[in-house]
């Protein structure tokens, strides 16, 4: 394992992270299963990504929806943890294939389908992305395009509100999944390494995401992250 490619992937993965609201396990889950065993990644995404979390919420809070948090949140908590009872006994390259072909369908609705469907704010949306982002996040380490689809409905076109409250959310989903990974063993002293790396990357890219990349044009990022995750899905299933 490389120290250096972990420290490296953390650090674009929290760039992305504090300017979009997420990308952290996206970008993380594309590419540390090439450095790293299947179940370090997926540990790994959640265990670094609160401190990202923690630094975006803080400086947002004042902007928390808690009304339109605790639903969704319930749900997630709820379904994180089953799938991460489930996640231990499956076969590493099952699970990478698995990821590899949820790397691609999502990719293919944010570019395809992410401006035709349009999401409104109701309990049930909120219910419904809960549940498949604790779902994601359980099983893939990557619990944030669905929450995002919902916050960003919540949220109004406050780009302060989505922040604070979807950051919020994936700060306590985040440590619960790391609860329940330490509970099924998950806690090797590899992983723990690379936790710390992985955490020293990520304090790094959320500085520079909050300073630069709110100066880029957002649009022609979000597609380059999701180009890049279609083919970084198709890399991993085809080399599982």
């Amino acid at each position: 394992m490389s120290y250096l490619s972990v420290f490296l992937i953390s650090t674009l993965a929290a760039a992305l992270q504090s300017s979009l609201g997420f990308g952290y396990g996206v970008v993380g889950m594309a590419l540390f299963p090439f450095v790293l065993p299947y179940m370090t990644a997926v540990t790994l995404c959640t265990v670094s990504a609160p401190l990202s979390n923690v630094i975006v919420a803080i400086r947002y809070r004042r902007f928390i929806q808690w009304r339109k948090l605790w639903l969704p949140l319930v749900l997630a908590l709820t379904a994180s943890a089953v799938m991460s009872c489930l996640i231990a006994s499956q076969a590493e390259g099952t699970l990478k294939q698995l990821l590899g072909i949820f790397l691609v369908l999502l990719a293919l609705y944010f570019l395809l389908f992410k401006d035709r469907i349009k999401v409104r704010d109701t309990l049930l949306t909120g219910s419904v992305c809960g549940l498949l982002s604790g779902l994601c996040g359980g099983f893939f380490g990557v619990n944030g395009p669905p929450a995002v689809v919902y916050f960003m409905a919540a949220a109004d076109g406050d780009n302060r509100r989505y922040l604070a409250t979807a950051q919020t959310f994936f700060l306590v989903l985040n440590i619960h999944i790391t609860v329940m990974r330490i509970f099924n063993g998950a806690a090797t002293t590899e992983m723990l390494y690379a936790a710390l790396v992985g955490t020293a990357g990520v304090g790094a890219g959320t500085l520079i995401g909050l300073k630069i990349f709110k100066k880029l044009d957002l649009t022609s990022l979000y597609r380059f992250v999701y180009l890049f995750m279609a083919i970084m899905g198709a890399f991993i299933f085809f080399t599982a």
